[in-house]
């Protein structure tokens, strides 16, 4: 098998393990009334390890199960996961991200997608009635607080996981110091 499709295989299958993660944890919050929306922590293994053709395939897989999870019109993530994975290899340079540049990225790219999926689901069912703008805000909050920690751990499993099959590939994903 060629490596960039290995990569492409295990890079999706964590995104895969990490959506479910993510479904699992809103299953315990839900009682609380909490839910953790993180999407934006799916993109950068992606980014810097697969090509264009590649990473995008890999994020449509993940944004479908994302979807599918959430319960929400199966493509939204889909297409928004291809679309900023797109904007961000044509502007951003892969080699010069450092640790807070990336949880900078993954913070921004996390509250843009709350924010559309947010008037999405305001302007398809009015009389959802759940999530108000304050609890959004609330569910936010929440969820970039838990993207740091998370963020450094997911970063770090994508390392060792394509470090197993191509110990060159190490330092690609480790920030710089």
């Amino acid at each position: 098998m060629n490596k960039s499709n290995l990569y492409l295989l295990l890079l999706t299958g964590s995104n895969f393990f990490v959506i479910w993660c993510v479904a699992l944890l809103n299953s315990v919050f839900n009682p609380w009334g909490i839910f953790v929306y993180l999407p934006g922590l799916l993109i950068i293994p992606q980014y810097q390890l697969l090509d264009s053709y590649r990473g995008v395939v890999s994020l449509l897989l993940s944004g479908f199960i994302w979807d599918h999870f959430l319960n929400h019109s199966l493509g939204f993530h889909a297409f928004f996961f291809g679309l900023i994975f797109l904007v961000s290899k044509e502007f951003i340079r892969s080699g010069k991200q450092n640790p807070k540049f990336i949880i900078l990225y993954q913070q921004t790219t996390n509250f843009i997608l709350a924010v559309l999926w947010f008037l999405l689901c305001g302007l398809d069912n009015p009389e959802n009635g759940n999530w108000y703008l304050s609890r959004f805000m609330s569910d936010i909050l929440i969820s970039a607080l838990l993207l740091i920690p998370i963020s450094y751990w997911y970063i770090k499993f994508c390392n060792e996981l394509v470090y197993r099959f191509e110990p060159s590939l190490r330092r690609i994903i480790t920030p710089s110091k």
